[in-house]
């Protein structure tokens, strides 16, 4: 598959996240953060939801890795499980960044794959960021009105749209 925010094929050398001595070269895990709206959030992300009729108002994926940590009170080192995650908010900007998703209203789908599929993730998201790609509304309008076909972006995206196609990108190998 054609990368549509880039007009060469990634190269998945930019970011290798740490790895831990346990991690299996066919048993690399990505997230699907899904976020439900809770009370007082901004009305877009209820207005999402209804139209969606569904539960959530938006979608990021999510790369754990870990790292060694040395604790000296227990005098032994650690496994700290460190969250990247990646999508788009309204009028943002795609990002790539670590997080801690402590918010609650996430719901989290994990997702078993190859070393070679989850690194492909990791640089269709950073490139994605890189480049700045800006939140496309009309496309998002279009995702609840499937009788108008949007023009399709290459610079712009809403979160499902730009988790769906990372997810179509990492299972192609390309």
């Amino acid at each position: 598959m054609q990368n549509p925010y880039h007009s060469t094929p990634y190269s998945h050398q930019q970011w290798t996240p740490p790895r831990a001595e346990f991690d299996d070269e066919n048993n690399f895990e990505i997230l699907l953060m899904f976020y439900e709206p809770q009370e007082g959030d901004h009305y877009f992300n209820h207005i999402v939801k209804s139209l969606s009729s569904g539960t959530f108002s938006h979608v990021e994926i999510s790369f754990p890795t870990y790292s060694r940590k040395y604790i000296p009170q227990q005098k032994k080192t650690q496994d700290i499980r460190i969250l990247y995650g990646s999508s788009i908010f309204q009028n943002g900007k795609v990002f790539f960044h670590e997080k801690q998703y402590s918010r609650s209203g996430y719901t989290s789908i994990g997702i078993l794959t190859s070393r070679h599929k989850h690194d492909m993730l990791i640089a269709y998201c950073q490139t994605a960021a890189q480049k700045g790609i800006k939140f496309d509304g009309y496309g998002m309008l279009c995702a609840f009105l499937p009788i108008i076909i949007p023009p399709h972006k290459p610079d712009a995206a809403f979160c499902s749209d730009f988790v769906t196609v990372a997810v179509e990108y990492g299972d192609s190998g390309e």
